[in-house]
């Protein structure tokens, strides 16, 4: 965010959340957090800063933080290559499960051949996160040319739609509803840090900075979910708030196969030390959705509201 947008969250923030004399206090109280903690606003709501103690606000993984261990333990160009989906798409594509497409690198028949072979995929911008500039292209539906299409898909890839498996459809059938992992290449080998079930309301992206994405965090051995979601604004739900589907207690499935596929692709890439993989889970298995070197790390301390900073460097500094 930038000046203008966090003053703007801010205002909005400290008035939902807080009120009287706190909303007053929160002002120098955020400006202090942000100089000892590296905090940014999302980082101060989300995290509820406002209520807790120096010991407690020292724990977490801040916005300003995670970048600093990022720029230290990442290979910049690799995580670079990560972070755009074109390139992800073709580093990792053995785990996509997916048909795909770069439309900057393709040329106009096979452009045209992937339009004739789906009439419904999705189209991402290669250069954005947090659900931002994603969309489904129907054909049926489609009255603009080829050459119009192609001219505004340009900078993104296509992709086939991913079939999710039933019962993560259950959670919310309008989303592909993904587990966030996040790796720590600790030791010679990958550990796997966190892992969180995104579940989207509306819309089409389950992401947990889109609107009505939530986030749950699920056992490292088990898959099972074991805290409430909880949404950037707070709100937690035992239920899904649209299908009533209970989260607490879901059993993420095919979990084995998650696992090892993460750690698969972190081992491929070891100069890259914090990845934050998004993956579907599908009748058969599992398929990688896309990678994050500079994932925000809100979504695996918000569930329960606590802090894991000095975890996660103490992976890194092994």
């Amino acid at each position: 965010m930038d000046i203008k947008d966090s003053i703007s969250y801010f205002i909005k923030q400290n008035h939902k959340q807080c009120s009287g004399v706190r909303r007053i206090l929160n002002v120098p109280d955020y400006l202090f957090c942000a100089a000892a903690f590296k905090c940014g606003c999302r980082d101060y709501f989300c995290g509820t800063f406002y209520e807790k103690t120096f010991a407690q606000r020292k724990r977490y993984i801040t916005q300003f933080r995670k970048d600093a261990l990022a720029r230290k333990y990442n290979d910049k160009e690799l995580a670079a290559r990560i972070d755009n989906k074109a390139s992800f798409d073709a580093m990792f594509s053995e785990y996509l499960h997916r048909d795909w497409l770069d439309v900057e690198g393709s040329t106009k028949e096979e452009f045209e051949a992937f339009l004739n072979r789906h009439n419904e995929f999705f189209v991402k911008a290669v250069n954005t996160s947090g659900g931002n500039q994603i969309w489904k292209c129907n054909m049926a539906k489609e009255k603009r040319s080829l050459k119009q299409l192609r001219a505004s898909m340009k900078g993104c890839i296509l992709e086939e739609p991913i079939i999710q498996h039933p019962a993560m459809s259950s959670l919310h059938a309008g989303t592909v509803n993904t587990i966030r992992v996040n790796t720590v290449w600790s030791g010679g080998k990958p550990h796997v840090f966190a892992a969180v079930l995104r579940i989207g309301s509306k819309g089409c992206v389950d992401n947990f900075h889109a609107g009505g994405g939530m986030g749950a965090e699920a056992d490292l051995k088990t898959g099972v979910v074991f805290t409430t979601a909880i949404n950037m604004e707070n709100e937690r739900f035992i239920f899904h708030p649209v299908t009533g589907t209970q989260i607490v207690g879901f059993q993420i499935p095919n979990w084995d196969k998650v696992l090892e596929m993460v750690k698969e692709m972190a081992a491929r890439v070891p100069q890259v030390r914090t990845i934050g993989w998004d993956v579907a889970v599908t009748q058969d298995g599992c398929c990688a959705v896309e990678g994050n070197s500079r994932c925000d790390f809100l979504i695996c301390q918000m569930p329960q509201n606590i802090g894991r900073y000095e975890e996660l460097k103490g992976l890194l500094e092994r």
